[in-house]
């Protein structure tokens, strides 16, 4: 039987994808990794995930400053290639709970050693809380759940939704969509937005909301 083994270990790690040889493969849940975000990060490992700021892309979305990181520690920054990793073609995620916090490892902790190249998302990296709804939708895709739906057509899933894999004519949708195709908003439980539309104006302001997903 293949498994996955929780054990309070030496801090939080796991081995990355499927140990072929062994029945049952290890996840150091250590002391202060008892969060649900930490824990599922390092399923993700498990499961076949690099780190977010690995992906072979990210000199478009992110600068890492390899001076204010110790020698020893900058393995945790290095690139994948197209041959070891694949994100099926979907958009960085700053938010994505595989994503380093903009401080991670740095030698001066006054000092980023990850900067947004979109300053805006700058405070969205590292969040714990939970695997964001494109970690989950992309788990999806690796492990091709779409086959439970072979003999189903394909939904018009709008916005960044994908076909429910345990209710085929339905669409997976983030928290801040609703509807069979993703096409209208939720209701909301405020008195003062009630699942209206909020009219805005000309003056830019920054609405914080991780696309979580369970």
């Amino acid at each position: 039987m293949n498994r996955l083994r929780f054990y309070r270990g030496n801090g939080c790690w796991s081995y990355i994808g499927k140990q072929p040889t062994w029945t049952s493969q290890d996840i150091s849940i250590g002391s202060g990794c008892e969060y649900h975000g930490t824990i599922t990060h390092e399923i993700g490992h498990a499961l076949g995930f690099y780190h977010t700021q690995s992906r072979y892309d990210r000199d478009s979305w992110i600068s890492v400053d390899f001076s204010n990181i110790p020698a020893d520690l900058q393995y945790n920054f290095e690139k994948q290639t197209p041959a070891t990793e694949t994100h099926f073609g979907q958009r960085y995620d700053y938010g994505s709970v595989m994503q380093y916090g903009p401080y991670a490892f740095a030698s001066d902790p006054n000092k980023y050693t990850i900067r947004a190249l979109y300053s805006e998302y700058q405070n969205s990296m590292g969040q714990r809380e939970e695997p964001a709804f494109s970690d989950v939708r992309m788990m999806n895709w690796l492990y091709n759940c779409s086959m439970n739906c072979v003999n189903s057509a394909v939904p018009p899933c709008r916005q960044p939704g994908y076909q429910d894999p345990q209710s085929c004519n339905k669409c997976k949708c983030p928290r801040m969509f609703s509807g069979t195709y993703c096409e209208k908003l939720p209701t909301g439980s405020a008195t003062n937005c009630n699942g209206g539309v909020v009219q805005v104006n000309a003056v830019a302001c920054n609405i914080y909301e991780a696309m979580t997903n369970t």
